[in-house]
């Protein structure tokens, strides 16, 4: 291999390199000075103000709540959540939706929210989607130990273009 040829294949191992490095640091979250806020980047896609409530002295179910933002030209679809077996047997996708209360006559306007697991929940280009109380949120099935106010933990969502995008989550109040 000649002199030249060397250099060529150094510099394109270099490049290469700063390259990973650089997708890398894109990936990383950071919090502000309070510890109350972070944003997690996996371009094009940010989370935002990742938390949790906290739950009651047994363990049981939980949920994770956030905003997931897509400044990008093509939507993306956010296809699971996962979380250390340490914290939940499983995470899911679930939405609160309405719904006619049974045994209501037809006409009557009495209805009743139910939640249910998603497959999947898209995340329009440009635009953002809100898991929240009463809509989409992430759910801890099996707690193993209740959620305390104060604490974090880690969640990895999982989109179908960006990959898995790993969040802290903080145990609030409410």
């Amino acid at each position: 291999m000649s002199t030249s040829s060397k250099r060529r294949s150094v510099i394109t191992l270099l490049v290469t390199v700063v390259s990973v490095l650089s997708l890398g640091l894109a990936a990383c979250s950071g919090s502000d000075s309070a510890g109350t806020s972070s944003t997690t980047v996996a371009a094009p896609i940010s989370v935002t103000d990742v938390w949790a409530r906290s739950s009651a002295m047994e363990a049981g179910n939980g949920a994770v709540f956030f905003t997931v933002a897509n400044s990008g030209s093509a939507a993306d679809t956010l296809v699971s959540a996962s979380v250390s077996t340490q914290i939940a047997l499983e995470a899911q996708l679930h939405e609160v939706v309405m719904m006619e209360s049974p045994g209501t006559m037809a006409g009557d306007s009495s209805q009743m929210m139910k939640m249910q697991q998603v497959a999947s929940v898209a995340i329009p280009a440009d635009g953002s989607v809100e898991f929240k109380p009463g809509g989409f949120h992430v759910m801890l099935i099996d707690l193993t130990d209740p959620l305390v106010v104060g604490s974090t933990f880690p969640l990895t969502l999982n989109f179908a273009v960006a990959g898995a995008v790993q969040v802290m989550v903080e145990v609030r109040a409410s």
